[in-house]
């Protein structure tokens, strides 16, 4: 449920690039071919898509456990 809201949250960049290669598990060459992109700028585009699920997910889950400890 984080993972797709922190998606839903993402620039449609590196949103694309992460649906491309984890949900339609396409190669780098494939997902080159279908963005007419670099290999170069994929490579960098996951890693910030990464960097910002990660960081999205864990702002969500420390306001989830500070509304926890409120109730």
């Amino acid at each position: 449920q984080a993972i797709y809201s922190a998606l839903n949250r993402m620039n449609p960049k590196y949103k694309k690039v992460i649906e491309l290669f984890y949900l339609q598990e396409m190669s780098y060459k494939e997902i080159q071919r279908e963005l007419n992109i670099p290999q170069a700028t994929i490579k960098v585009r996951l890693n910030r898509a990464r960097h910002l699920l990660r960081s999205q997910i864990k702002k969500s889950k420390t306001f989830s456990d500070r509304l926890n400890l409120s109730a």
